[in-house]
């Protein structure tokens, strides 16, 4: 079932798709993203981790496509990942609501760590939720990444609300 935010004057849903099943808008969203924008090849891009992931797809009430990611079990970690926000949508703080979505699912998930390979650019956005690099970094998927990694338990949830305060 999807689940529809408000924000400002902008509403969107954010939905569940698991394994390959209704995967078309998923694999638009990071074929515009990670293949034409960033130069990812189909073949590094689309694995066979796809068949077994939840995806997350968020899209306006319109239909219109804002972002997708994916997170996996493998053994006793969940991967987490794949976050792809379409460029006309960049302005506003979907990566960081789809890495919240990912991480309260992964959670109720079997594993007791959540893993990611950071693109250098997020690594303040992962830290920022308790996420502590593991490793020297790498390249991989058309750029430099660092694989991080947090304890189901030690997820750091903060807020960004602003203009609301306790104290009168």
């Amino acid at each position: 079932m999807p689940v529809a935010y408000i924000g400002g004057a902008s509403v969107f849903t954010a939905t569940w798709k698991w394994g390959l099943t209704n995967f078309d808008e998923v694999r638009a969203v990071r074929t515009a993203v990670f293949i034409e924008e960033g130069g990812v090849s189909p073949d590094e891009e689309f694995d066979w981790f796809d068949g077994i992931s939840a995806h997350l797809l968020v899209k306006t009430r319109s239909g219109e496509l804002i972002a997708a990611a994916r997170m996996y079990p493998d053994g006793g970690q969940t991967h987490i990942g794949r976050i792809a926000v379409m460029p006309v949508f960049r302005d506003q703080p979907y990566k960081e609501f789809c890495l919240r979505m990912l991480l309260f699912k992964a959670q109720s998930l079997a594993g007791e760590e959540i893993v990611v390979s950071s693109p250098v650019d997020d690594v303040v956005l992962y830290a920022s939720f308790g996420f502590v690099p593991a490793g020297a970094p790498v390249f991989e998927h058309g750029g430099e990444h660092i694989n991080m990694r947090v304890k189901r338990g030690e997820i750091r949830w903060h807020s960004q609300c602003k203009g609301h305060s306790a104290e009168k």
